[in-house]
């Protein structure tokens, strides 16, 4: 089942996104917007977007970031699944690696395989919008949520392989007892500084990806 477009999930300064402005109005300045975040996914229980299976997202013990807004509805339950790379149409299931949260609002990084890990945060989300990150910069995993400015990011250390997969669907949103918004999936085969943490972040309105010097090797705006 596939998920449903909503109205706009941010309002730039102005109102700039919210609409092409009507003759005569001065909301927003036409076509020179970056319409970019006008739109978000809306995803009820069981609904989800699959992306077709690509060895792009096979970093290995290679450095990669992983960047996207989520808005959790009335999901409850310890397994809400944000975005799973390389988990799906695969038998066994035993490959991929699944970003979800659960009933006390944390972030768990699960990497299944031979000998799965599951890094859990202790920092959470919070109501309405926020911005996840998740960089992997050596043998470092750190996680971001709304920026290390607005929370403490966390850092685990010891991170060998993990294995996003590339022979089977990878999957935004999913079954189980996730419902709400995600937006602004970008995922980069290098580890973000710090100071990209907070471009993206920008204050709680989100700048587009593609504006990087890096590009994402893949971007789903949603």
């Amino acid at each position: 089942m596939s998920a449903n477009y909503r109205e706009p999930q941010f309002l730039l300064p102005n109102c700039k996104n919210l609409k092409l402005p009507g003759t005569g109005t001065s909301v927003g300045s036409g076509l020179t917007e970056d319409r970019h975040s006008l739109y978000s996914m809306d995803f009820g229980v069981g609904e989800y977007t699959d992306i077709t299976a690509s060895n792009t997202f096979d970093f290995n013990t290679d450095n990669f970031s992983i960047s996207f807004w989520m808005n959790k509805g009335s999901a409850s339950g310890s397994y809400q699944p944000l975005v799973d790379f390389g988990g799906y149409s695969q038998s066994p299931y035993n490959q991929g690696t699944n970003i979800y949260s659960n009933n006390s609002n944390q972030i768990h990084i699960y990497n299944r395989g031979s000998n799965p890990s599951n890094w859990l945060t202790s920092i959470t989300t919070s109501s309405g919008w926020n911005q996840v990150v998740i960089i992997r910069d050596g043998n470092n995993l750190t996680v971001y949520i709304n920026n290390s400015t607005e929370q403490v990011n966390q850092t685990f250390t010891g991170v060998s392989s993990i294995n996003f997969g590339g022979t089977a669907t990878s999957r935004i949103g999913g079954a189980n007892s996730w419902s709400g918004k995600i937006d602004e999936v970008a995922i980069f085969s290098r580890a973000l500084s710090s100071n990209e943490v907070n471009t993206l972040y920008n204050s709680g309105s989100p700048s587009n990806p593609m504006l990087l010097s890096g590009k994402p090797v893949a971007y789903y705006p949603l």
